[in-house]
């Protein structure tokens, strides 16, 4: 582990928890490899658990750990952009180390969320002229609102810069 880019690697790291369940997570290739790394800094690093015997339950880890907390609590979005909420050290550190707002992952969100909107203003037009709608275009409605449920589910892309953009009602999202 490391617990700032440019210090030393430290060994051998967190052995203890190689096969634990409750310690594997997916995770992109950008994310894990070319930025997170070996990284894995802590609010106090006196208190990393260095072996098995130490407790790791008094660590205060500075990444988001998202199958313990929920990262809304830390990351909100505005637009294609990850912004840290309440200036939140957990959320700060998870956009900064894993790059949340590099140029080539805003760029795929915001497209992401442009095509969201459209999709959203359609269905609102339609809701509204539900009654002298053409039964092909009732179907496509309803495949249109079966793809904003799959786009909201918890395993796609982009699903909490989604999730922001529809409550906002996509105030930030530029044409």
């Amino acid at each position: 582990y490391k617990q700032a880019p440019g210090q030393p690697l430290q060994r051998p790291g967190y052995y203890w928890l190689a096969y634990e369940w409750d310690n594997l997570y997916l995770a992109c290739t950008g994310c894990n490899q070319r930025h997170k790394q070996n990284l894995f800094p802590l609010q106090d690093p006196t208190k990393r658990a260095v072996n098995h015997r130490h407790k790791i339950k008094d660590e205060q880890p500075l990444f988001i750990d998202p199958g313990k907390e929920d990262p809304k609590d830390f990351l909100g979005f505005r637009g294609e952009f990850a912004y840290a909420i309440e200036e939140s050290s957990k959320g700060q550190t998870t956009i900064d180390y894993l790059n949340l707002n590099e140029r080539s992952l805003p760029e795929a969100r915001l497209h992401h969320l442009q095509k969201l909107k459209a999709i959203c203003q359609l269905l609102k037009i339609a809701e509204s002229q539900k009654m002298s709608l053409p039964p092909e275009f009732q179907k496509l409605v309803e495949e249109a609102k079966d793809f904003l449920k799959k786009v909201l589910q918890d395993d796609e892309a982009f699903t909490a810069a989604s999730r922001c953009a529809i409550e906002s009602d996509f105030e930030f999202v530029i044409e």
